[in-house]
């Protein structure tokens, strides 16, 4: 019951309160008052005091959770205290159910836990954690359940590298911890989500490395509801990596290995240029200037994972075949890579094939073209051998690939894109680090719409014949900078 009396009132009448209220009022009052002279813990404690069952810590968990439960929805309020640290939950309407606790902890900053009954009248339940330090926290309120955790604090990253990987270490974070994973396309990106976990004010937030692919680090509070510390590894290529942890020193340490192709020497050969135009495609473009944007495209992804890359031409200039070879040999290159585009008489041949000359050759190939096709998603030609002179007076492994047919208007239509040709230089990429022995730094080609053809069944709808396509192949004309010795 709430009675408004003015203070007007009260001031200029001196009039007893009981003379306030109407009788029967009165009568309520005074019959409640008896009752609470009677009976007062049977009202009350029924009404108003809710039961504390117990307190527990799990100190298993990296995030030390304390779970209170009682029997009835909890009201609380919490606080911190200085000198020493401590943070402070007051439970309302509380009674303990057995005795006082004290929990000792001693893990990371937490020392001890005490619940104690604080007061009575009203019933308070107080629940206090002693720190070493000041500490992050957040709470869950679950009705009759309240679980307190503990964040994990990122103190602090260090790179180290060597010759060919890096380490990454990162100190506040527990054998543990939750870390989700995420691969992010177009830049390329390796993420590292890091649960209940607090950025520590002042530390270094951007590192960089500039080795193998791996550009640097960023980091990050992601998020505070919950508490994320997120850890961006920005590279040109998904690198393969291994997450360890060591559980004395507080450390989650990522161990990235560089590409495969890191510091190999790469000779890159874009077919024809200058006086010599190479093929001419349906649409008048010519074969040098494709060869010349792929084998560029190709410098570029090598180059950004720290390969060794030579070109033989990197402009529109004539550059004899003996020359092409004598660059490559000369630079004790570890392979060399011939790009040029197809013609044929036939109007309908499309595809794409791969040359080699010797069993080194044939093991570079089978290592390209696979990965050609994935790219590409072109009619699969396969994998030839040729008399080329490009392949035979070099002294490395060496693969000549021919990307499509540029008389033919599909493959030629194909060739005026410029992501297509980037997905050319992608596929001849990922070729060269599976050859080296890779397995998980590979590019992902750009999606392209387009018409695919992948088998020779497909031919038949062109009504050509797979003879016709294998003689083709084998007595067309072959542009100068690819003619045989006889």
């Amino acid at each position: 019951m709430i009675i408004n009396c003015s203070t007007n009132l009260a001031h200029n009448k001196k009039m007893n309160v009981y003379e306030m209220l109407p009788k029967k009022q009165f009568a309520n009052i005074f019959f409640v008052f008896l009752l609470f002279l009677l009976f007062p813990t049977k009202i009350f404690s029924e009404a108003e005091s809710n039961i504390i069952l117990g307190v527990e810590v799990d100190s298993s968990s990296p995030y030390l959770p304390v779970k209170v439960k009682a029997e009835k929805k909890l009201e609380f309020r919490v606080f911190t205290l200085k000198n020493p640290e401590r943070i402070v939950f007051d439970f309302y309407n509380c009674k303990l159910s057995g005795k006082e606790l004290k929990i000792s902890v001693n893990k990371r900053t937490i020392e001890n836990i005490r619940v104690a009954q604080n007061q009575l009248s009203p019933d308070i339940v107080r629940l206090v954690v002693d720190l070493k330090a000041q500490t992050y926290f957040r709470f869950e309120d679950r009705g009759n359940e309240l679980l307190i955790l503990f964040m994990l604090v990122l103190k602090g990253i260090t790179l180290k590298t060597s010759d060919n990987s890096a380490v990454v270490y990162i100190e506040g974070v527990s054998m543990q911890s939750e870390v989700r994973e995420e691969k992010v396309d177009f830049p390329p990106r390796m993420v590292f989500d890091i649960k209940e976990t607090v950025l520590e004010k002042n530390i270094q937030q951007q590192i960089s490395c500039g080795k193998g692919g791996f550009t640097g680090i960023r980091v990050a509070q992601f998020s505070v509801s919950p508490y994320i510390v997120r850890v961006v590894f920005d590279v040109k290529v998904y690198l393969k990596h291994e997450i360890k942890r060591d559980f004395e020193k507080d450390l989650l340490i990522i161990e990235v290995k560089f590409p495969a192709v890191y510091k190999k020497k790469i000779v890159v050969d874009a077919g024809h240029g200058g006086k010599d135009p190479g093929a001419i495609s349906v649409y008048g473009d010519f074969e040098k200037d494709i060869n010349l944007k792929v084998a560029l495209y190709l410098r570029d992804f090598l180059l950004s994972v720290g390969a060794d890359v030579k070109m033989t031409r990197q402009e529109d200039i004539f550059l004899p075949l003996e020359e092409r070879t004598r660059i490559a040999n000369s630079e004790r290159a570890e392979v060399f890579i011939s790009i040029h585009s197809n013609a044929s008489e036939l109007e309908k041949c499309r595809g794409v094939e791969t040359y080699y000359f010797g069993e080194a050759g044939k093991k570079l190939c089978a290592c390209i073209h696979p990965h050609l096709l994935n790219s590409l998603q072109l009619l699969d030609n396969g994998v030839k051998r040729a008399k080329f002179l490009v392949l035979r007076h070099t002294s490395m492994p060496a693969a000549l690939v021919e990307l499509g047919y540029l008389t033919n208007k599909k493959d030629a239509e194909l060739l005026k894109k410029e992501n297509f040709l980037k997905n050319c230089a992608i596929g001849i990429y990922n070729g060269l680090e599976s050859y080296f022995g890779g397995s998980y730094s590979f590019i992902s080609p750009i999606k392209i719409t387009q018409d695919v053809i992948t088998d020779f069944n497909e031919l038949k709808k062109l009504e050509i014949s797979e003879e016709e396509i294998e003689t083709e192949y084998t007595n067309q004309k072959l542009p100068p900078d690819l003619e045989v010795e006889k």
